[in-house]
């Protein structure tokens, strides 16, 4: 059997199309903002230093 009707019609697929283009285009310049604003900071304090473990006590070792 053969249906001749296509889905969705295409009074809701351009719509929803556009809204999902909207959303990635802000998540982009979101995470171009955000990247921009650490890139600054970094370049203006350094960069922060390791972190150690501050638990005492706690060693690694390998059994045989």
């Amino acid at each position: 059997m053969i249906v001749d009707t296509n889905w969705p019609p295409l009074t809701v697929f351009a719509p929803l199309l556009s809204a999902v283009d909207a959303l990635v285009v802000g998540y982009g310049i979101l995470l171009r903002v955000l990247t921009s604003r650490q890139v600054r900071k970094t370049a203006r304090y350094g960069p922060r230093p390791a972190r150690t473990s501050t638990r005492a006590g706690v060693t690694a070792s390998v059994a045989d």
